[in-house]
């Protein structure tokens, strides 16, 4: 399965929070990108363990949905 990470930069304490959207309760911060992706990876890994409020099937997402990320530039080509 796929998941969006969203990280939000904290500037007065530094790092990120991050959240995992389809899976509510799956939260959790870093203080770079790489270790929020490591430590987002272990909270999905947590809450898809067995039934809990923030698994998917409680959420009410479809385990066989896929969710991608797509990279589009910000301006036009010179």
């Amino acid at each position: 399965m796929r998941f969006v990470v969203v990280m939000v930069p904290e500037p007065e304490v530094g790092g990120f929070s991050v959240s995992v959207r389809s899976l509510p309760g799956s939260v959790t911060q870093g203080e770079t990108v790489e270790d929020c992706l490591l430590r987002a990876r272990n909270a999905i890994e947590v809450s898809l363990t067995g039934e809990t409020s923030a698994s998917p099937r409680a959420a009410g997402v479809d385990p066989g949905t896929i969710v991608d990320v797509v990279d589009v530039p910000t301006g036009r080509p010179a």
